[in-house]
Formats: structure tokens, C-alpha cells, sequence
């Protein structure tokens, strides 16, 4: 898959603050190399109603670092995925998908930690029986995991040139007032030179390719 060719991506994550953990550095690169890239987001997340909209602040704020736009399902209204009943979230996705036509879709792998990344990894791999773009998805973001050290990715992508911006766009979401634990950004940047050490570069992500349309 040539990354510098896709004109338009789409991620798709359960939480604000997936994507930049995730996958903040392809963001960035294919931004740079003039990609469209929209970060669409299934739940607020937050606990209270006070804390989602610091949430979606977070999320436009980390989106316009990385260069790119950010959507809501349901207009952030969601505050798990697992709430929605899978066949409602499917038929959701099948139309942003339809309306956006991406030629790559990122999102959460379907073997994930966490319910809602679960969830959503699955709701995206369903709308695969229409969408015939390229897919991929990220290892679990929580790196303590052991199903985080058992992902094998098959892609991986430099980032050297944008692991700062990666970075700062992680940290705008350690505002204060948040229910959540406070994000290590030293782990995730050690994951990062990890996955470049394997890519012989400084830093990488790394991203298991499920479909591809060459």
C-alpha cells in the first residue's frame, strides 16, 4: 500500500482521544502529503455532561494539530458504543462511509481490550460487504494489555518526521477536570521507537492490513 497515494481517509474510533493514540502520526503524515483526513467519532465518553463537551473540545483541538477535520456519531450524543444496537451502528457507518468514499479506512481492531473498541472495529468490518477501499487496523491503545503485545501488524508507517505533533495532540486531552487517567505520553512515545526499530527508522505505527484495493 503506497500511503502518499491516498487522497481521502477516514478513522473511525470509539473514543476522542483513539485516534492520536493510535494512529497521530499516519494522521499527520497523510495530512502533509495533502490527504484528506476525517476523524470520526463514536462517543463523547465523558461521565458528565460538563466533561463530554471537554472531550469534543479536546478531539477539534488535537484534530486541527494533526492537520485533520473530526465528526460525531449522533452528534457526540453516545456516550458508549455498546449502547447502540450493532445492526443501528452499521447501517450509520455504511452511510459516512458511502457519503465520505475513503480510499482508507482506520480503525480499531476487532480482537481489542476494551468493549467499545470491539464494538466498533466489528461495526466498520461489517460495512466491508459494501466498502471495497482499503482497510487497516491499530493495536489496542491500552499498552499494558497483553492483546496490545500480542497484535501483529503487517504495515508500518514512519512517523519520525511527526511524533511531536503525535504528541502534543495526546496531551491536549490531559485537561483538567477529566474522570480518565492521565495519558503517558512516554509510553506511547516508547512504543513508537519500538515499532521504528522494527521499521529501521526513529519512530512508527504499526497497522494490521485486513483489505486493500490495489
Amino acid at each position: 500500500m503506497n500511503l502518499l497515494s491516498i487522497r481521502k481517509c477516514l478513522v473511525v474510533t470509539a473514543h476522542p482521544d483513539d485516534a492520536e493514540l493510535a494512529v497521530g502520526g499516519t494522521i499527520a503524515k497523510l495530512a502533509a502529503a495533502g490527504a484528506e483526513v476525517r476523524i470520526f467519532i463514536l462517543t463523547s465518553s465523558g461521565n458528565t455532561a460538563g466533561e463530554s463537551a471537554l472531550r469534543l473540545k479536546a478531539a477539534e483541538a488535537s484534530a486541527a494539530i494533526l492537520g485533520a477535520s473530526v465528526s460525531y456519531y449522533r452528534d457526540g450524543a453516545l456516550k458508549q458504543v455498546t449502547d447502540e444496537k450493532q445492526s443501528v451502528l452499521v447501517s450509520g457507518l455504511d452511510r459516512v462511509i458511502a457519503d465520505y468514499a475513503p480510499d482508507l479506512i482506520l480503525t480499531h481492531h476487532p480482537e481489542d481490550s476494551h468493549e467499545d473498541h470491539i464494538a466498533t472495529g466489528r461495526a466498520v468490518i461489517s460495512c466491508s460487504r459494501r466498502y471495497s477501499g482499503t482497510i487497516a487496523v491499530f493495536p489496542p491503545n491500552e499498552h499494558r494489555s497483553c492483546l496490545n503485545a500480542g497484535f501483529h501488524g503487517n504495515v508500518l508507517v514512519d512517523v519520525s518526521d511527526h511524533i511531536d505533533q503525535k504528541m502534543q495532540a495526546i496531551d491536549t486531552h490531559n485537561f483538567d477536570g477529566k474522570s480518565y487517567k492521565e495519558l503517558d505520553l512516554r509510553l506511547v512515545r516508547d512504543f513508537a521507537r519500538y515499532c521504528g526499530s522494527r521499521a529501521s527508522c526513529g519512530y512508527a505505527e504499526t497497522l494490521n492490513l485486513l483489505q486493500a484495493r490495489w
